[in-house]
């Protein structure tokens, strides 16, 4: 670990290959909050986003809180949810209002929604 780092990730002739389908660029909403994270392309941000990974194709609806969290592909975030300290798998769609997790400090762990999860209105944390 402490020894010389022996890759170069900007070497030209060191091509890395990634496999996922062309989206459009990311939309930010007039008022979206976006800190310390990153949006790939496809994804449609009204809410806020901070300390986060945010995959192509997701959808952050307004006043929606996703924070310490990696959410994958295609997931629906609706209007007023709070993620914290998440990883929610793909094509995951989550109800209006719902909280998702607890956030990040000493004694929480990381909350993980499985892929292809519907999570309704009818419950409160997950």
């Amino acid at each position: 670990l402490l020894g010389e780092n022996v890759f170069e990730l900007s070497d030209e002739n060191w091509i890395i290959y990634s496999r996922h389908a062309e989206k459009p660029p990311h939309y930010t909403g007039r008022d979206a909050i976006i800190k310390n994270s990153i949006v790939s392309e496809g994804a449609v941000i009204l809410g806020t986003v901070e300390n986060s990974v945010i995959f192509s194709g997701v959808t952050i609806e307004e006043n929606a809180l996703v924070k310490d969290s990696v959410i994958m592909a295609d997931v629906v975030i609706s209007k007023g949810c709070v993620i914290n300290y998440s990883i929610i798998d793909e094509m995951v769609k989550i109800g209006p209002g719902l909280k998702i997790g607890k956030p990040k400090g000493e004694g929480s762990e990381i909350t993980v929604i499985p892929r292809e999860s519907v999570i309704n209105n009818m419950g409160g944390l997950v």
